[in-house]
């Protein structure tokens, strides 16, 4: 017998009735069986209709699983066997609105309660079958959290390659009483997405977002908004379009977050890129000429190269072949068949400081037989299947762009004698307070291509200080010479030479003059060094040495002196130059008022152009000195004094000296004086330059 819910105050009878004209009734318990929607002829379960029953009916999930007091809120219930003619309810109290959009979901307006907590709500079906979730739905009293504001952060257009990840994309949420505050608000779900211009945005594909930070609001310091972000990967070139969109827990609907706001009108723009596939569009064979000793490696044979996206930046660029290739001189270098792998040595810069757009390869070479040979470095970004040549003047990649005629030079020879491209004695230049016993450290430096300008204390380097009589010479006389071995001064070396340190012990007390030899080839041949150095024309020259005075205790020389001319010059028909010397010394000078200005003995002098006045017959000296002049006229501790630089007996003939005054004390070394008011340390370099001319 049909079970009948029945209107209030009817009367009821030990027979069925049929009962008219009562008022909808939506409180009590959901029925069970019975065509409870006659109107609807989908399935009938009133005996009459042959269909069946849905199997399996369940209640999974409800969307949200809250709502107000007041009802009318919008609810999705999820689960299995749904059916037309179906009715939920909310604990007792029937829902209004309600859609069934298949067997899995059924949507409904939940009705008012009458006060807070949870419900269970059931679905009964025409059948007569039902289910229950209980506590699925909870009335609240008061407001229920909503999404107030959320904002798509102005990071549009973004450029990204094919097949890569954005950069991370950001958004913003406020929930009054959920995003405040530190840390994390709670119940929020937060995604990513992207689609073309004219995809709906529902159908975008979407990322989850994950929280990165708190985000002030309207005040700053208010911590009021909750940061999130996520990258897109978007597999196919073109220009899409992104946004975010946010919902809390218990909701069913996205709220959507554009670049204005809330909405989905002002939405991201992503341009999409496939990888640019670049090309050699420079390279250049930078070493032009090598001479080289058959079946001995060259030196660094160095070749740079530019390919856009490759080679710029740090390290290595990816995916380069490098080869130099080599051949007759005289045959065209398509006909060459020699080559040999380079490798990668270091980044270099291109058309700016500093840019390091290039990559420089390096590599070396053993030719075995006489002759001349051309050479070109040549690189590949295929593998080696088809190859950018580079001249020496710089080609642009394209076969057209290399230039025959501007190819590498290597001289092979039977037997080559290597020599230093330079060396000299780096300091002291004079030391007239040597003491026997007491060590003194000179020291050198050494430049040659392809060794120093590669690395600091090559092997091949060997460096010796020699130490001998003053005035004699190494090259003619290297017996009467001692040799002290030289080191690496690791705390001075630039970025074309090497310098090295000795230290000479003196036994006993003299004048010595001393040099510096350096091999580039392990001690075979050997440069000989003196005060100038070989460049420029020079050649070695036993009066540019190095000046040495040892006595057997410390000599007191002079506190300070310096001379006041930087030029000077005359005629062979004119009289000699004159020049003054300044000078102090704190037991003569000081406070005297030139009293004791024949305590001094000051003698001037010249020389040869680089010629050392310590060094014994590199100076004419002339033997009547200068003259007292007086006192400094500002400074009244300092004595002045001045003459010609030679008598007129003693002419120079036409030419270019250097100058210097020497000054002692009675029975004392001389302490020698350039035109530096700085230091003491005299330098062959700082002396007074005299010109003689004829008129």
């Amino acid at each position: 017998m049909a079970r009948l819910h029945v209107c209030q105050g009817a009367l009821i009878g030990l027979m069925a009735l049929v009962l008219a004209g009562c008022p909808t009734d939506t409180t009590g318990v959901p029925p069970v069986g019975g065509d409870t929607n006659p109107t609807d002829d989908t399935w009938q379960a009133d005996g009459d209709d042959d269909a069946t029953s849905p199997a399996g009916l369940a209640l999974v999930s409800l969307t949200p699983s809250q709502g107000v007091l007041a009802g009318g809120t919008r609810v999705s219930l999820s689960g299995t066997g749904f059916a037309g003619g179906a009715q939920v309810w909310f604990g007792d109290t029937l829902a209004t609105q309600l859609v069934v959009s298949g067997t899995t979901s059924i949507e409904v307006t939940s009705p008012a309660a009458s006060g807070a907590g949870a419900v269970s709500v059931t679905v009964a079906l025409p059948n007569g079958t039902s289910t229950t979730l209980a506590n699925a739905f909870t009335y609240v009293a008061g407001e229920i959290a909503t999404i107030e504001y959320c904002l798509l952060q102005a990071q549009s257009p973004v450029t990204v390659e094919t097949g890569q990840q954005t950069e991370l994309l950001h958004a913003l949420v406020f929930v009054e009483g959920v995003t405040q505050g530190e840390g994390q608000g709670t119940g929020i779900t937060g995604e990513l997405g992207w689609g073309a211009a004219s995809t709906a945005v529902a159908d975008f594909n979407f990322v989850s977002m994950t929280y990165q930070r708190d985000f002030d609001g309207l005040t700053p310091g208010d911590k009021s908004n909750d940061e999130y972000a996520a990258q897109l990967n978007v597999s196919a070139a073109g220009e899409y379009r992104y946004l975010a969109r946010f919902k809390l827990d218990g909701e069913s609907s996205w709220t959507y977050c554009d670049l204005n706001g809330i909405g989905a009108g002002a939405l991201g723009v992503i341009v999409v890129e496939d990888p640019v596939v670049s090309a050699i569009s420079h390279c250049r064979t930078e070493t032009s000429t090598l001479t080289v000793q058959r079946d001995l490696a060259t030196s660094e044979i160095t070749g740079v190269v530019f390919a856009a996206g490759i080679t710029a930046g740090e390290g290595q660029g990816a995916g380069i072949t490098s080869e130099i290739v080599w051949g007759a001189h005289d045959a065209a270098p398509s006909s060459w068949t020699m080559s040999a792998a380079a490798t990668y040595k270091e980044d270099a810069d291109g058309l700016f400081n500093g840019d390091r757009s290039n990559d420089r390869y390096r590599a070396s070479l053993t030719l075995d037989t006489v002759g001349t040979y051309g050479f070109a470095y040549r690189f590949s970004l295929d593998g080696g299947t088809s190859w950018s040549w580079c001249d020496t003047d710089g080609s642009d990649g394209t076969a057209s762009g290399f230039d025959a005629t501007q190819i590498g030079t290597i001289n092979v020879v039977e037997e080559i004698v290597e020599l230093a491209d330079y060396c000299r004695i780096q300091w002291p230049h004079i030391v007239t307070g040597g003491v026997v016993g007491e060590a003194v450290t000179v020291y050198g430096r050494v430049v040659k291509e392809g060794i120093t300008d590669v690395s600091d204390g090559d092997a091949r380097i060997v460096g010796e200080l020699l130490v001998g009589p003053s005035g004699a010479n190494p090259m003619t006389a290297l017996a009467s010479f001692s040799t002290t071995a030289a080191t690496l001064n690791t705390n001075e070396n630039g970025q074309y030479f090497d310098e090295y340190q000795a230290a000479f012990t003196p036994t006993s007390a003299g004048s010595y003059s001393y040099f510096y030899r350096f091999s580039v080839d392990s001690g075979q041949t050997w440069s000989y060094c003196d005060l100038l150095g070989a460049s420029d024309g020079r050649v070695f020259e036993a009066q540019r040495a190095g000046a040495l005075v040892v006595a057997d205790a410390a000599p007191d020389l002079v506190d300070y002196c310096r001379v006041w001319q930087l030029q000077i010059a005359a005629t062979t028909a004119q009289d000699s130059p004159i020049v003054t010397v300044e000078t102090y010394d704190a037991t003569i000078t000081d406070g005297q008022g030139g009293a004791n200005a024949s305590a001094l003995e000051v003698e001037v002098g010249y020389g040869a152009d680089g010629a050392n006045p310590g060094v014994s017959a590199a100076y004419t000296w002339n033997a009547t000195g200068l003259l007292f002049k007086g006192v400094h006229p500002t400074n009244m501790n300092n004595y002045e004094y001045e003459g010609g630089v030679y008598a007129d007996t003693a002419k120079p003939g036409e030419g270019v000296y250097n100058v210097a005054v020497r000054i002692r004390k009675a029975g004392e070394a001389w302490a020698y004086c350039d035109t530096d008011e700085t230091t003491m340390h005299f330098a062959v370099g700082k002396t007074t330059l005299m010109t003689i001319s004829v008129p």
